[in-house]
């Protein structure tokens, strides 16, 4: 069981806060499980997820604190894992082992070194050309039997010393590509939240193959080791390392997958031929609905311009982002529709522009709360419902159209996200006798078909008499 930290559950918001060395550190349930952790809305059930987050959490900031007393071990010890990681991947698990040990100040130190004559007598023979290295088979108990372990190890680090420029290190080329990402994200190509994550995940990549060496070493069998640990931690579970679902396991692997390909089209490295081959399955989710009585509930109790936060998700298939957006030149002010790409997708060519027609209670609702601004949907302060930005390579974002949802579905003991409306009104249309054809387009997806992209207006028509239809199936045509 995870130690059980003073964190604060605070039900309002979904989400867990504690104060720790002068700041106040705040996870939600929902950036719990982006971050890979199983946890749904709950204070029980989300609870050891916030535990193990804090303990992440906890050691990355215990690290800034004040030099440790053994910085010179630990420094060592750092360097023999990624030297392992690399050359003898059967003593990561021992040299972790020792890591934590050194930084628990918990440890012995090695063997006594090689005589200091005999030290003399081997740099004097390398000195004049003699080269006195040790045998790659000699047994390393042998070794250190002999030379002690620091001996073995300087004999190590004496072969592979390179001192690579930062460009040509593996973390040198992340915070390259990262930086690449970055200007995406401020010339608009990049959303600063897919930035974010990429970000965490490369991290990953980069720690477990070791930041410090070459990009060159980025090869089939290194590829290899990090399937395999991605599967380690699918199946099991731990204080230290809790386990991750399948779907984050393969996100990590396909952000690994890209900058592994970043590298080979800038000719740093070979393309590992097992690049495609190392998938890990993800079965299809069951998709989720609200019951019908849940929606007449949460519409019924909603006021003021939450309730067309929630019409706008369940006549639209629109998400708080998609509410948030919504521009007056999209909205046909006296037809009663919107028009428009959803913006997570708008810049990908085969996703259709969607002309929605709003029912009655929509419409009326937009109109009552159309800002003036460009921007037709504001707070009461006039600002934007969901904010996100990248400042300083952080992302920096609010969604008070999630948090507004949150509250209002537990004060229903509803523990479904908002996301499933959406999700709703497209299985409604999919199961129907009449317009099972037409859930893709409803959500804005890309045609299955030719015919599909180009008979946008069949495709328009059918879909206002499937939304009439849909209003009536919740009651609110």
């Amino acid at each position: 069981m995870p130690a059980k930290y003073d964190l604060t559950w605070d039900g309002d918001n979904s989400r867990w806060r504690i104060q720790f060395g002068g700041k106040r550190y705040v996870i939600s349930t929902r950036q719990l499980r982006k971050q890979g952790f199983e946890c749904n809305d709950t204070k029980e059930g989300s609870r050891q997820a916030a535990n193990r987050w804090w303990a992440i959490q906890r050691a990355e900031l215990e690290v800034q604190q004040p030099e440790h007393p053994h910085k010179d071990a630990i420094d060592i010890s750092e360097k023999r894992l990624a030297w392992a990681k690399l050359h003898e991947p059967s003593e990561v698990v021992e040299l972790g082992q020792q890591l934590v040990a050194v930084k628990e100040q918990d440890f012995e130190t090695d063997e006594p070194e090689i005589d200091d004559t005999w030290r003399a007598k081997l740099e004097v023979a390398r000195l004049f050309g003699v080269q006195i290295t040790i045998p790659e088979d000699c047994p390393r108990s042998v070794l250190a039997y002999v030379f002690g372990k620091s001996e073995v190890w300087r004999d190590r680090m004496r072969r592979t010393k390179n001192d690579l420029p930062a460009d040509r290190t593996i973390a040198g080329q992340v915070v390259t590509w990262l930086a690449t990402k970055e200007a995406q994200v401020h010339a608009g190509d990049l959303n600063p939240a897919r930035y974010d994550n990429l970000k965490r995940n490369i991290g990953y990549f980069r720690d477990f193959l070791g930041g410090g060496n070459a990009v060159e070493s980025i090869t089939a069998d290194q590829l290899e080791r990090w399937y395999h640990y991605l599967l380690k931690r699918i199946s099991q579970d731990s204080e230290e390392e809790p386990r991750w679902s399948r779907a984050y396991a393969d996100t990590l692997m396909v952000t690994s997958r890209t900058f592994v390909r970043y590298l080979h089209e800038k000719d740093l490295i070979a393309l590992p031929k097992n690049l495609k081959s190392l998938t890990i399955k993800v079965p299809q989710q069951k998709v989720e609905t609200f019951e019908d009585d849940e929606v007449k509930a949460l519409v019924e109790k909603a006021t003021g311009q939450q309730r067309l936060h929630l019409l706008l998700a369940l006549n639209c298939g629109y998400r708080s982002k998609d509410i948030a957006s919504i521009q007056d030149h999209e909205v046909d002010w006296k037809n009663g529709t919107i028009t428009r790409k959803r913006p997570k997708t708008a810049d990908h060519k085969n996703t259709p522009e969607v002309t929605y027609t709003l029912w009655p209670m929509t419409f009326q609702l937009i109109k009552e709360w159309r800002s003036g601004q460009e921007t037709v949907l504001l707070t009461k302060s006039g600002k934007p419902w969901v904010w996100e930005a990248l400042v300083g390579g952080k992302l920096h974002s609010t969604d008070t159209i999630a948090t507004n949802y949150r509250r209002l579905a537990k004060s229903l003991s509803i523990t479904k996200p908002m996301a499933y409306l959406r999700k709703t009104s497209a299985t409604k249309l999919k199961n129907s006798d009449d317009f099972s054809d037409m859930d893709w387009y409803f959500l804005g997806h890309a045609g299955r078909s030719m015919a599909d992209r180009h008979y946008s207006a069949i495709l328009r028509d059918r879909l206002a008499k499937a939304l009439h239809w849909l209003g009536g199936q919740y009651g609110l045509v």
